[in-house]
Formats: C-alpha cells, sequence, structure tokens
C-alpha cells in the first residue's frame, strides 16, 4: 500500500518545493513548447473505471493515440524541477533507463538507445520543458504504431490522478477527463486483484476518494475536466466516446470496431484482470458491489463515501444487519 508519508511527500512536499524552487530560482521550464500541434490529454480516475477500456475505443480514431500505462510522469517531472544541478543529458539518459523498466512502464517496444537519438538529433530545442520531453517520446510510440498525425497523445495511468498538483503547472497545454464508477464496484473489482494494494478496501476507497478531490481541485485552478461515467460508457460507448470527441474538437466516430478494439490490449493482454477486453462491451460489472461486497464493507463505504458519492450520482443505500 502506498505509505501515509509516500502520500505527503508527492501530494504535499514535492509541490511545495517546487514552487519554492520555481520562485527563487525560475522555472526549469521554457516557453517554446507553446505552438506544439499536440496536446496531452490526462485520462484520470481512481482505476478500475473503464480507463483502459475508453482507450481501446479512443485509439481507434486516427487523432488520437493513448498510451499504454505507465508510472514515469510525476516521478520524472519532480525529478526535472527539483534536481537543478542534474544536466539535461543526465536527466534523458535516466529517462530512458525509466521507459525500459516493467515496473515503472507497459512495453512500449522503445529502445534505450532510441530515446536518446531522439534528443541527439533535436538538440537542446528538445528539452524546453518536461512536456516537450514526453511529447517526443510519445510522438515516436505512435509513429511505430503508424500515427503520424495525432492531435492528442492520450495518457492514462491512474496514479496520475493523485499527482496532478505536480503534473498540472507543467503540462501547460493539457486536457482532463476523468473517469467515475459506482465506488462499490470499485472496491470489488480491487478486491479481485491479486497482489495489489487496494485489495485493503480502505486504500480503494482512499483512491476513490482522492480522484473526486483532484476532480475538484481541476476545477477550482479553472480547468473544465470532462467527466465520463462507466456506467453510462458501458451502456453508451459511442455515445460516450462521440462525448468525448466534441470535449476535443475533433471529428465523431461513425462506429466502434469491436474486433480491432478487443485486439488493441493496451500492453495488459495477459493480466487476470483485464480480461473482460476480450469480450464486447458489456454492463456484467454494474451494480455487482452492491450485490456481492460484504455488510461490513459496504457500511464502510456508505460510511467514507456516501455523501461524496451523491454528489456526482451514486446513491449508496444503507446496508441492512
Amino acid at each position: 500500500m502506498v505509505s501515509r508519508f509516500q502520500k505527503f511527500k508527492f501530494q504535499v512536499v514535492a509541490p511545495t518545493l517546487i514552487g519554492l524552487l520555481k520562485a527563487f530560482l525560475g522555472d526549469r521550464n521554457q516557453t517554446g513548447d507553446a505552438c506544439s500541434s499536440q496536446e496531452f490529454l490526462f485520462i484520470l480516475g481512481s482505476g478500475r473505471n473503464g480507463s483502459t477500456l475508453i482507450s481501446t475505443i479512443l485509439n481507434q480514431h486516427k487523432e488520437l493515440c493513448v498510451l499504454p500505462e505507465q508510472y514515469l510522469i510525476p516521478f520524472q517531472t519532480s525529478q526535472w524541477q527539483i534536481k537543478r544541478w542534474q544536466s539535461k543529458e543526465r536527466f534523458i539518459d535516466q529517462l530512458a533507463v525509466g521507459v525500459q523498466r516493467p515496473d515503472k512502464t507497459m512495453d512500449w517496444g522503445i529502445a534505450y538507445d532510441e530515446v536518446l537519438n531522439l534528443f541527439r538529433q533535436g538538440g537542446k530545442s528538445s528539452m524546453v520543458s518536461i512536456e516537450s520531453i514526453f511529447r517526443e517520446i510519445y510522438l515516436l510510440y505512435s509513429h511505430k504504431k503508424g500515427k503520424a498525425n495525432v492531435r492528442y497523445l492520450g495518457e492514462k495511468s491512474p496514479l496520475n490522478t493523485h499527482y496532478l498538483r505536480i503534473i498540472e503547472p507543467n503540462f501547460p497545454g493539457a486536457k482532463y477527463m476523468f473517469m467515475m464508477r459506482d465506488p462499490r464496484d470499485v472496491v470489488l473489482s480491487y478486491s479481485r486483484l491479486e497482489g495489489h494494494a487496494a485489495q485493503n478496501i480502505h486504500y480503494a476507497i482512499w483512491k476513490w476518494m482522492d480522484s473526486a478531490r483532484q476532480y475538484e481541485w481541476l476545477r477550482k485552478k479553472g480547468h473544465n475536466p470532462l467527466m465520463i461515467k462507466y456506467e453510462d460508457l458501458v451502456a453508451d460507448p459511442i455515445g460516450q466516446a462521440n462525448f468525448i470527441c466534441d470535449f476535443l474538437g475533433i471529428s465523431k466516430f461513425e462506429k466502434i470496431d469491436e474486433q480491432s478494439r478487443m485486439g488493441n490490449h493496451m500492453g495488459v493482454k495477459g493480466q487476470m484482470h483485464h480480461q473482460n477486453l476480450k469480450k464486447p462491451i458489456n454492463a456484467d460489472s454494474v451494480g455487482g458491489g452492491a450485490k456481492t461486497l460484504s455488510y461490513s464493507h459496504l457500511t464502510l463505504i456508505y460510511k467514507e463515501l456516501g455523501a461524496l458519492a451523491r454528489k456526482y450520482g451514486y446513491i449508496l443505500e444503507k446496508p441492512c444487519s
């Protein structure tokens, strides 16, 4: 489980320290990135909420490329701003190593030397900001997938949700989309993930709660994050996909190719908890938490999340003993 110290470190200490360094030493990011034709789309949420499902759909759009999940952006962004003594070349070398680590990144099919060559060829102009650095790597991935003219580079790692205070100031051109799901179904889904920290119900509840808090934080910052509910997505996939297209200002889907979607496993083909990606979209798992979870777990969810869930349209019934 993520410890309280880790949460405090990356949600409070790191953003505060970065803010102080910017105030006294200036922003390490430069403004030469503002005219890029590709924007980042962060797909956020608690996890177990359909982010992988919607990514398989969005990847059918010629103007979108959503990469398999990774755990690099918040930690590399912190290093970029805090380790001012580290050269940009050294930073790129460490990032290239991170891209190869299976505990940090799904297999993107990008070699260590390919990352280094991106910035050798582009020179320092490719390293004006952390946003531009990740853009170069994400574009390399999209080109390998045969997408040469994308407008949005999608980032779907739920981990990013909890570190928005680090990400948001460093990716000024990004758009944000939150996936939301009945917290009882989220807890049930996490409980079935062998070896995952969120099998612990307290951590699963925290992840759902913090996701809602980060959504509200972005709204207060003046952003207009789009919310997509899992229940709406499985009931009307093309309608929700086109809702996203409207949000991004791109052409709508005429149809969804189920065979293509089921063949796009977002790097999780062998993971048991993602086996539903091999099936046509269905609503079989909607409402499972209320029917399956124990009385004690439902009581705890009701106590911790009842009022907050109601705010997003989820009416949690108080369990009867």
